[in-house]
């Protein structure tokens, strides 16, 4: 994984940006997937500036909340805000140092296409999910806009829906649902 660029950090920490994230994308993806996150220990990867990490607690019956990033820096300033019912901590989505089946959901909101290995970060996801367990994804699989992002080094991880649905399945998830073309959101169980 790598260090969010400059430009980067100025968008996603933004707070019209994150206004217009939570309103126009996080509250469709509620309607979308609310049935299928199980009450229990969650895993956030790719937290960013926290804002999605809020509206998962507040919104989705999780009993804890584990909310990780490669950035050193996001973490650092997403613990100044003070949400002390999340859990914030410095992480590789491709390297995670936790334990084997100890999340009941974990939930990846617009990060893998920002990691060239996203394969690994899959495996780490299911790693981690305890069976039975729900995977949410949500990104932007290999569009004009991603290789756009690609060609001006704004993003690493290029890839369709269907390998990023093989993947899934590879590592063992079965895709529950599946929606959208250029934003797209998978549901998955272990």
């Amino acid at each position: 994984m790598a260090e969010m660029r400059k430009i980067e950090k100025f968008v996603v920490n933004s707070r019209i940006y994150n206004y217009l994230y939570c309103f126009f994308v996080l509250r469709k993806l509620k309607a979308q997937v609310g049935k299928y996150i199980i009450n229990g220990r969650t895993l956030e990867l790719g937290c960013g500036p926290g804002y999605t990490s809020v509206f998962i607690k507040d919104n989705f019956p999780v009993s804890e909340l584990l909310s990780i990033d490669y950035d050193a820096d996001e973490i650092t300033e997403t613990r100044k805000r003070g949400r002390q019912d999340i859990i914030f901590q410095q992480g590789d989505a491709t390297n995670l140092k936790l334990k084997d089946n100890s999340f009941d959901n974990v939930i990846q909101l617009m990060a893998f296409h920002h990691i060239s290995e996203w394969k690994k970060a899959i495996k780490e996801a299911y790693r981690v999910t305890k069976k039975g367990g729900c995977f949410v994804t949500e990104d932007l699989p290999n569009s004009l806009v991603n290789k756009l992002f690609h060609l001006w080094n704004l993003t690493e991880g290029l890839f369709s829906v269907e390998e990023y649905c093989k993947e899934l399945e590879k590592c063992g998830f079965t895709i529950e649902k599946i929606k959208g073309k250029k934003l797209l959101i998978i549901i998955a169980r272990k």
